[in-house]
């Protein structure tokens, strides 16, 4: 019988597919589920409160918040796979180019080749990183404010 071959820890694919579980709608549908949170949120209520009541007058809220759920890991599994699209689409053009070095057997034309792939690569990760970065920069200035509103929320709280 043939063995099966290990994954590779530096498989893109591997990595990716391991990636976009996070980002999973039906996981983070599930996670703001107003049942499932009711139940979390017995632990953390004084007594006196229904949370039942609690969750009925908010349920649109939880319904908002699970499509604004969803709509943020459909915004990061487009991201990974757009930064995915990158690596391919540069490591393919390098392949394209190195091939026809790597054909005429020449050392040098082999050093260029190993350059060119590497150069390829690192311009592709730079990429990537980029719009990972830009994305971190929009999600913290969206966090930021939202703590900010959430600030002024907790000020209220037990005022009205």
């Amino acid at each position: 019988m043939a063995k099966k071959p290990e994954k590779s820890p530096f498989d893109p694919a591997g990595m990716m597919e391991e990636f976009f579980s996070l980002y999973d709608p039906d996981a983070m549908k599930d996670m703001f589920d107003p049942q499932k949170f009711m139940e979390r949120m017995k632990t953390m209520t004084p007594g006196n409160v229904d949370m039942g009541e609690v969750v009925n007058r908010n349920r649109r809220h939880f319904e908002a918040l699970v499509e604004a759920n969803k709509s943020a890991a459909d915004t990061y599994r487009d991201m990974l796979e757009k930064q995915m699209a990158i690596l391919n689409r540069m490591t393919d053009a390098a392949k394209d180019y190195t091939g026809s070095l790597t054909a005429s057997g020449n050392p040098d034309a082999m050093k260029a080749n190993q350059k060119a792939y590497a150069d390829a690569i690192e311009k592709a990760l730079t990429l990537m990183k980029e719009m990972a970065e830009e994305t971190r920069t929009a999600n913290e200035k969206i966090f930021n404010g939202m703590k900010d509103r959430i600030a002024e929320a907790m000020k209220g709280v037990g005022k009205g």
